[in-house]
């Protein structure tokens, strides 16, 4: 019955990421629409396509460009999901080109040639498929006039509802690429990270941030320059196990955290726990370490999915964007 419970909980809470799955649609481009150009490297398998993402788990990284037209009718914290095979790019997301790159050194050689010294990493959560990691990337792109360029890591998720222990499994098993790409960021362009994780993603965040430190080399922090946990899925006691091996914590380090959090409710009942990092709204708790708390609660009622309110509250982005401008 518990598992019954929680498994329709967790229905109701991803079921607005659920209605309908997302699937990439290829569009051409309007004059009215805005181009975002994102960067993704694809920790599964390749598949025959114009997109070419498979579903499984593999060693292999697939590198590439991809270009999401948001419409002219976008609002600030949604999606504009097509409701058919025929999207309007003046009505809905869609992409308008890809390239895959064959040498990993010319993704890089791109990147190296934009200005800045830092490129973003977005680390997507549970039951996420590759399409819906790329146009939420591509709306916290526009929604927060992100102008460094920005890689959404793609781990092999299962991308359904029943796959959270398998999404776990995957999470340590994608490990060494995430860390692989943080290197590489720096080896081939000389610049630094800034990691965005969210849900479950924050798990495999946390890992590899502590797998890097726990090798000889540079320390994390001089490869990082900034770290954000949206909605941790972590257990609070694994969290500061984490964070004690990182000499020192990346900074900026902020966790942005709400206690009416439907999906970490569930995710304290699956695993038997009282509390996940995601709730805990106390700005002093992780002070030790280096790390603020951004508390949203406030804007849980505006989110339209309230595990993912920094990118599906209006108010909590506007909200946000003020506070980054003090952090940065």
């Amino acid at each position: 019955m518990i598992l019954r419970y929680c498994l329709f909980a967790a229905l109701i809470v991803t079921a607005a990421a659920c209605a309908p799955r997302g699937v990439p649609s290829f569009v051409d481009p309007v004059e009215s629409a805005t181009i975002e150009e994102l960067y993704a490297v694809v920790q599964r398998s390749a598949e025959d396509g114009e997109f070419g993402f498979g579903a499984d788990r593999t060693d292999e990284k697939i590198y590439r460009s991809i270009y999401v037209s948001i419409p002219p009718v976008h609002e600030r914290g949604q999606i504009e999901w097509p409701r058919s095979a025929q999207p309007d790019p003046a009505k809905h997301f869609g992409i308008t080109a890809t390239q895959r790159f064959d040498e990993k050194a010319d993704f890089f050689a791109k990147l190296r040639r934009i200005p800045g010294d830092s490129v973003m990493i977005q680390v997507h959560g549970y039951n996420t498929n590759p399409t819906e990691a790329l146009y939420r990337l591509a709306q916290i792109r526009h929604d927060y006039d992100i102008e460094i360029p920005t890689i959404a890591f793609i781990w092999p998720s299962a991308a359904e509802l029943r796959g959270y222990v398998y999404d776990t499994d995957s999470a340590l098993f994608a490990r060494d690429a995430l860390l692989e790409l943080i290197r590489d960021i720096n080896r081939f362009t000389g610049k630094k990270a800034a990691i965005a994780g969210h849900s479950l993603g924050t798990f495999l965040v946390m890992e590899t941030l502590r797998q890097n430190d726990l090798q000889t080399g540079p320390r994390i922090a001089d490869r990082v320059s900034g770290v954000f946990l949206l909605a941790p899925d972590l257990d609070p006691d694994l969290f500061e196990a984490q964070l004690s091996v990182l000499d020192p914590v990346p900074q900026p380090f902020l966790v942005l955290a709400a206690e009416a959090d439907p999906a970490l409710k569930v995710s304290t009942i699956l695993r038997g726990t009282e509390t996940r990092v995601g709730q805990i709204t106390n700005e002093a708790r992780w002070a030790e370490f280096g790390v603020d708390v951004v508390n949203l609660t406030e804007f849980s009622r505006t989110a339209s999915n309230p595990h993912s309110i920094a990118a599906t509250s209006a108010v909590a982005i506007a909200f946000l964007v003020e506070f980054f401008s003090t952090v940065f």
